[in-house]
């Protein structure tokens, strides 16, 4: 049984002790008809203010489920953009890769003439 269940020796059974006492229940139907427009009139505002806050909180929810929605767009085009950024990345690393390919080639040769013709105008004068 719980604590407020228990009889004690100078406590009467819950039934009797919750009862309304005669004297008590005519101060409280005669307070609450004093009260009644007046409490009325505050749950009347109070529920307009929770209708307020609800449908500002409504509105709050909609504007954000359009941000994600345009968020979501923008994160798609990112994607796509990023996508062809690599693909233009790579085609530039392969350019820039074949043009030092050309230009090591290039000053080889070079060298390989510039060689070739200190060997040539070697040769030559010796003969002399």
């Amino acid at each position: 049984m719980s604590a407020s269940g228990r009889l004690s020796s100078t406590s009467k059974p819950n039934s009797q002790a919750s009862a309304p006492r005669p004297g008590r229940a005519g101060a409280n139907e005669q307070q609450s008809k004093k009260n009644g427009p007046e409490t009325v009139k505050q749950v009347e505002d109070q529920v307009e203010e929770v209708v307020i806050v609800m449908q500002d909180n409504i509105r709050k929810v909609l504007i954000r489920g359009d941000d994600l929605a345009a968020m979501q767009k923008k994160t798609e085009s990112l994607n796509a953009s990023s996508a062809m950024f690599q693909q233009t990345a790579v085609k530039v690393e392969r350019l820039a890769w074949w043009r030092d390919v050309k230009t090591t080639i290039v000053l080889v040769l070079t060298v390989v003439a510039v060689i070739g013709a200190l060997v040539v105008a070697a040769y030559l004068l010796r003969l002399r």
